[in-house]
């Protein structure tokens, strides 16, 4: 065998390998990073291949900010939250498309957070966002109970006119199995398949206020 062709299959053996460890946050930071060229030497000359497509996948990595007694700090969503605590979201994807946040109440009104006026839906790489706008903050009231935020994906317009169709959007973009979600004190990252893109898929954060 060529040492070329060997080399070649070593490096496809140790991706292989690789992918079946990739948490979200790795399929996310490794994503569409496919411009790098190995290089490999065969009797004395130097051959160019690139090497198959890393096992990235597209999605968005979503941070959230808290400001309790005048100290900022970043939490996880199932952190506990209380009375007077402030929040707001960070947001960024690695995929072109588009991308809405929406709030649900305890009363079960749906809230459309992001895009906001001034906003597009539409995305790209790289974009950093917050929610709300303007260094404003989401402020957890005296009533206990449960916050979600959907964050809603796709690579399609997400268009709706009322707040039945904003409602019934939700709806269709929960489909949480098809999303690899991976959250720590820093970030929450969820990734899917350029597929599954092609339709309206979601992942939500429940934000409990004790």
């Amino acid at each position: 065998m060529k040492k070329t062709a060997f080399i070649f299959l070593l490096l496809l053996a140790g991706l292989s390998g690789a992918a079946q460890a990739q948490t979200a946050r790795q399929l996310y930071l490794g994503y569409e990073n496919t411009d790098k060229i190995a290089a490999s030497t065969d009797a004395g000359k130097t051959t160019k291949m690139r090497p198959p497509k890393p096992p990235g996948k597209p999605g968005a990595k979503v941070v959230i900010e808290r400001m309790r007694g005048g100290k900022l700090a970043f939490v996880s969503p199932n952190s506990k939250f209380r009375s007077g605590d402030k929040i707001r979201l960070r947001f960024t994807t690695n995929y072109d498309g588009y991308l809405k946040i929406l709030n649900v109440g305890s009363s079960g009104k749906v809230n459309l957070l992001f895009p906001y006026d001034g906003a597009d839906d539409r995305i790209k790489p790289s974009s950093d966002f917050q929610v709300p706008k303007n260094g404003d903050w989401i402020v957890f009231d005296d009533t206990p109970g449960t916050e979600t935020l959907t964050v809603i994906m796709s690579n399609k317009p997400l268009n709706f006119e009322s707040e039945d169709e904003l409602r019934d959007l939700n709806k269709r973009a929960a489909n949480p199995r098809d999303l690899t979600i991976e959250s720590d004190t820093d970030a929450t990252y969820a990734v899917t398949t350029q597929s599954n893109l092609e339709n309206p898929i979601g992942f939500t954060l429940r934000l409990k206020h004790r």
